[in-house]
């Protein structure tokens, strides 16, 4: 993505939240980058330069900033519209598909080599597949030692790391500072959750989902209101509870599950970003569709609805193969019905 100097700079001086994730802003006197939302002073303008993905700035030498947390940025659609390749390397990496057996299972995926792969990330995003995925997993870290009391160890395996000293390592080129000092607070926490966050750009309306998702939540499966999302998901041969509360202030979702999932939670996030698009870039998709006079007269100037997903795919053919010949209610009776009698969807 061809960055614009001047808007990036006007979007970091007014902390336009539109744009956070999809730029990081990198100032040369201090070796730090930063969401454009940090509410740090605005550096001056020679001063600074911009990156497509937290990524390349840290493969230019930059540490992330500890006050803006560019680890709960909303997630960049960089890749997007570029090389189908990339596109499903990064949707793999961020399931945790890098960690199997490293870069070879990502290549032996997807029928590449790793050659092809590296000149491939270097072409569409500006740095091999190593530097993005290893950004990816001690974003993931950071997160989980601010968010988690789990040990230090359980947090450097649950990121994709095969070793404590190579997380260590990792962790303190990255921040200047061993994972144990980088922890918010000792404060005591439930144990057996996990949670994290998932940041999103405006506009997102937790409304529209709630009403959404109300109409269409079978019995046994889902629940929603004003302020979170629950629903009972089948993972490791076993049931559990995921949830998923709306901090607006914040403008992120925080997902909380158990903690015996903590080695699918690279998967898990990827799938509610799916469930309430957080992928989306509105401004992109509204800047398309008001080029039609007829569609510019209907969507509201600050707003466009999202496209709500779905936990899995069989979950979603059966929904939509139910909804195809009755009503919305109708075709909810019928999910709530298949739900009490198998268990799930």
């Amino acid at each position: 993505m061809k960055l614009d100097f001047k808007h990036c700079y006007k979007a970091v001086s007014t902390r336009d939240h539109r744009f956070d994730g999809l730029f990081f802003t990198a100032v040369k006197t201090t070796n730090i980058y930063c969401r454009c939302v940090c509410p740090a002073r605005t550096p001056h303008f020679k001063n600074v330069t911009f990156y497509s993905t937290a990524s390349a700035a840290e493969d230019n030498g930059y540490r992330p900033c500890l006050r803006c947390r560019p680890e709960t940025a909303p997630g960049s659609p960089i890749w997007n519209g570029t090389s189908a390749t990339v596109s499903r390397a990064i949707r793999l990496i961020h399931q945790g598909a890098y960690f199997e057996n490293g870069v070879k299972s990502l290549c032996d995926r997807l029928g590449v080599t790793q050659r092809h792969l590296n000149r491939l990330f270097r072409e569409h995003i500006g740095i091999p597949v190593g530097a993005y995925s290893r950004t990816h997993r001690i974003q993931t870290a950071k997160s989980l030692l601010n968010t988690t009391t789990l040990p230090v160890t359980e947090v450097a395996i649950a990121s994709g790391f095969r070793s404590l000293r190579r997380f260590n390592d990792a962790f303190k080129t990255t921040y200047g500072m061993p994972p144990r000092d980088i922890r918010r607070s000792r404060q005591k926490k439930d144990m057996s959750v996990v949670s994290i966050k998932l940041g999103y750009r405006d506009p997102f309306s937790w409304k529209y989902f709630q009403n959404y998702i109300s109409a269409r939540a079978a019995k046994q499966v889902e629940y929603i209101n004003s302020e979170y999302y629950e629903r009972s998901i089948y993972m490791k041969e076993n049931f559990y509870i995921l949830k998923i509360s709306h901090d607006f202030d914040q403008k992120q979702l925080v997902v909380s599950f158990s903690k015996d999932l903590i080695s699918d939670i690279f998967l898990i996030c990827e799938k509610v970003r799916d469930l309430f698009d957080l992928r989306c870039n509105a401004m992109q998709i509204r800047s398309k569709l008001i080029e039609d006079p007829m569609m510019k007269s209907i969507i509201p100037k600050n707003s466009l609805p999202r496209v709500p997903g779905s936990w899995d795919h069989f979950e979603l053919a059966v929904r939509t193969i139910i909804g195809q010949q009755i009503s919305v209610k109708a075709a909810t009776t019928v999910m709530s019905r298949l739900s009490a009698k198998y268990g799930h969807l």
